[in-house]
């Protein structure tokens, strides 16, 4: 996806079977069209929430803290509105790790 001035660039991602995506696919048994759509909104909101980047974006979604945030969605009954308040610090740990 290219970026514009309102919408940043999406990446896709790199753990199809795992993360964000591979979780979301599975928890609700979506098509994969409708799973993009999911990580394109969730990627959206993270960049322009917690200011990251489209890169990092991609690898929060892509790890262990990407599963749980697809978990918490589907199993805990989270679907809109602002991110769940556990996020946030597994954002700052998930980036502390990259540094």
């Amino acid at each position: 996806m290219n970026a514009t001035h309102d919408m940043p660039e999406i990446l896709t991602t790199r753990n199809e079977a795992w993360g964000f995506f591979g979780t979301t696919l599975s928890n609700i048994g979506c098509s994969d069209a409708d799973a993009r759509e999911i990580w394109d909104d969730v990627s959206c909101e993270l960049i322009h929430e917690f200011g990251l980047t489209s890169e990092q974006a991609r690898d929060f979604l892509d790890s262990r803290d990407g599963r749980h945030l697809a978990d918490a969605m589907t199993h805990d009954g989270w679907i809109s509105g602002p991110l769940p308040a556990w996020t946030r610090r597994s954002i700052i740990r998930f980036l502390k790790t990259r540094d």
